[in-house]
């Protein structure tokens, strides 16, 4: 890896470190802004929360969702690795291409 690339990656995660930090100081200041919808999703703890969810099987081909195409979708979530939703049709969903859109999740 080339210096500058290095160094630009000591440079962002020391950006999401500090941002993170400002981020927990302000946490009860923020709760204001939380839409009244998403509110029963608070958590008052401030403790971090785990979620782990293993991944027992990669998909061989991969099929991104996209919802502009396909504004439904159904499917079993067999796993989530970083960002990524794996369902059992070997469809991904990449969580963080669709900030700004709100997204109802079903769980039967």
């Amino acid at each position: 890896m080339g210096r500058l690339r290095y160094f630009k990656k000591i440079v962002i995660a020391i950006a999401l470190t500090v941002n993170l930090f400002v981020l927990a100081a302000n946490r009860d200041n923020l709760k204001q802004y939380i839409p009244e919808e998403a509110l029963p999703y608070y958590i008052e703890s401030k403790q971090e929360t785990a979620i782990h969810f293993p991944v027992l099987s990669f998909p061989t081909k991969l099929k991104t969702l996209n919802l502009d195409k396909t504004p439904a979708f159904e499917g079993v979530l067999k796993g989530i690795k970083g960002q990524y939703l794996i369902f059992d049709n070997d469809t991904v969903f990449n969580v963080r291409s669709w900030e700004g859109y709100v997204v109802r999740l079903t769980l039967t």
